[in-house]
């Protein structure tokens, strides 16, 4: 009876196990088939329509502009650079008996919600709309009175975009330079991760008017063509990078029937064990 009986276990075994090893063989073994950016784009191949050359940011409400004024009286640039600063100090200070700009914050000038920034000498200055070197030059113009070989340099303190989803690293990325690129802002956080959608990337953009969303397609050439208003990011631009939920869908299954097949296997050679040694 007990030869009969571990016959028919026997039969019942081996298939059992045959079948957990190919699941547990499939599940492990599964090739996950990698996409690439710009697909359809045709070999050695020339995009007329994008024109990146002017470019330029615009200053809008809010922004912090860091000025710095140098001329050949060092005495006369610290009235200018002082107050760049002066706010940290308290809001009474002053400096040469010129009061700290009010609209002044931190380590930059602040515009205020008219568009306009304050000046030493120069007084209220409307800067909205204006780019980097419009204002470099107006500045350096209006300061000749007061300075010797006036030289203006601008940089934006508070220009910034979120990249979310994903990426290796999602973070918030300082627009350093004039203008920044989506695929330099996904490279700067470690590009997309092998679960990400490549071919629908979300931009939220921030206007007078409301939000905008955006999608972008890193596979094909129609990022340089009717999205080229977008290739290149605006300060408190959101990326966020979709998960390609099929494929971690898949991934979590396969994972599951993995897990599933081990238990199986586990049970079947544990109750064999028992077996054999109980007999």
């Amino acid at each position: 009876m007990q030869c009969r009986s571990f016959s028919i276990f026997r039969n019942y075994f081996y298939p059992l196990s045959l079948i957990a090893f190919g699941l547990c063989l499939f599940s492990s073994c599964r090739i996950v088939k990698p996409t690439a950016y710009f697909k359809t784009i045709d070999k050695d191949s020339t995009i007329n329509q994008f024109i990146t050359k002017d470019i330029e940011s615009k200053i809008v409400k809010n922004d912090k502009l860091e000025i710095s004024i140098s001329s050949l009286n060092k005495l006369e640039d610290d009235l200018y650079n002082v107050s760049a600063v002066a706010s940290s100090s308290s809001s009474g200070s002053t400096t040469g008996g010129q009061s700290a700009s009010t609209s002044s914050h931190g380590a930059g000038y602040t515009v205020d919600i008219d568009g306009n920034i304050q000046i030493h000498n120069i007084g209220k200055m409307h800067v909205e709309g204006m780019t980097r070197k419009q204002l470099k030059d107006s500045l350096q113009i209006s300061l000749l009175p007061y300075l010797k070989d006036p030289i203006v340099t601008i940089d934006f303190l508070n220009r910034r975009i979120t990249v979310l989803g994903e990426v290796e690293k999602p973070q918030v990325v300082e627009l350093q330079e004039e203008k920044m690129s989506l695929l330099d802002a996904l490279a700067l956080s470690g590009d997309v991760t092998p679960n990400a959608l490549k071919n629908n990337i979300l931009i939220v953009r921030e206007t007078p008017d409301g939000k905008i969303f955006k999608h972008l397609n890193l596979e094909d050439e129609s990022l340089f063509k009717s999205s080229s208003s977008w290739y290149y990011l605006q300060s408190g631009d959101i990326v966020y990078v979709e998960p390609d939920i099929k494929k971690l869908i898949s991934e979590q299954r396969a994972i599951r029937n993995q897990q599933l097949a081990s238990i199986i296997l586990s049970v079947a050679s544990l109750t064999l064990i028992i077996y054999t040694v109980t007999r």
